[in-house]
């Protein structure tokens, strides 16, 4: 909605660039990504009909292969309940935040210094778990996407073929051949991550998968250079390296350039073997559970603290209206 998103930004307390900007991975082709945090009116807080956790303040242009334009920027700014929540939880994808450098700081009042300022009430040993299971579900990524892409790229070749294009796929002779596995419960036949109705067409499949290959852009090319996607590699290997560090030392340098871009950058662009990612991903879930046993954190985050912290946010801002 046009007010919440004026209202989101208006109430902003920190704006960060993130994604390959936070981590030091960034080139001239990288996409921006920010993510925000937003004062949540009175009137959220304490009205029954009202809620609000979060508000896309993005702006997308596509290219013709379907991936972002230069000028588009991926923008979600967290209502600052909804933040906290999340950062208390160890979420990956929200405790970084409170350890962004001053270079990917956009926006920056008192209200987000004190937010900062308090990072370490919400570090606990929730991170061991919450890590290494963000790692886990990129490296499943990382093999399923590919096989998907692959699945997929297969049936287009093979049904492109068929001469009867208006022929429901259950009915046409190159179905099997293609690759469709179907589930008469559920009506559906299922090729790569893609379900389509048993009375389909050819020709509406090979629309849609048509359309599906050409969203995943260039990184279909990844899969068949390399046998893996380089995007969820490098994220495997940054959220083992992230996980370490705070489990290690409570606290996280941003940008991992300082002591990783030379070994994350590399599998980001593809110029690693399959092999090559799937050995320093071991030695890495070695060093990790190492380094859990050790851990220096406290076993839960400060909540009575963090609460605190939350009010104080919140009565001093409407204070100021």
């Amino acid at each position: 909605m046009a007010n919440e998103y004026e209202m989101a930004k208006q109430n902003t307390i920190l704006l960060t660039r993130t994604g390959s900007h936070l981590y030091g991975l960034n080139t001239v082709n990288s996409d921006e990504d920010y993510v925000g945090i937003f004062v949540e009116p009175i009137e959220y807080l304490l009205s029954p009909f009202k809620t609000i956790e979060e508000v896309d303040c993005s702006f997308r242009s596509k290219l013709d292969s379907g991936k972002n334009a230069p000028d588009a920027v991926d923008d979600k700014r967290y209502a600052l309940k909804k933040f906290i929540k999340l950062a208390s939880q160890c979420n990956p994808n929200i405790i970084e935040l409170l350890f962004v450098d001053p270079e990917c700081t956009l926006e920056l009042n008192w209200a987000g210094a004190m937010l900062l300022d308090n990072r370490h009430l919400f570090l606990s040993q929730q991170i061991a778990q919450r890590f290494i299971a963000y790692a886990i579900s990129q490296e499943k990524k990382m093999y399923i996407r590919s096989g998907n892409i692959m699945d997929l790229v297969k049936a287009q070749e093979v049904l492109s073929i068929e001469p009867e294009y208006m022929m429901p796929i259950i009915e046409c002779a190159t179905f099997q051949n293609a690759g469709f596995q179907w589930d008469h419960g559920k009506y559906v036949a299922q090729i790569g991550d893609i379900q389509m109705p048993l009375g389909s067409t050819v020709k509406n499949a090979l629309a849609i998968i048509s359309d599906r290959i050409k969203r995943a852009g260039s990184r279909k090319d990844n899969v068949f250079e390399r046998g893996y996607d380089y995007k969820f590699a490098s994220h495997l290997i940054r959220l083992l390296l992230e996980g370490k560090e705070l489990l290690e030392t409570g606290s996280l340098e941003l940008p991992l350039n300082v002591k990783h871009r030379d070994l994350i950058l590399p599998i980001k662009q593809g110029q690693c073997e399959v092999r090559e990612v799937e050995i320093l991903a071991e030695r890495l879930k070695a060093e990790y559970r190492s380094v859990e046993q050790s851990c220096i954190l406290p076993v839960y985050p400060r909540i009575k603290e963090i609460e605190k912290l939350c009010i104080e946010i919140q009565k001093k801002t409407y204070d100021q209206i």
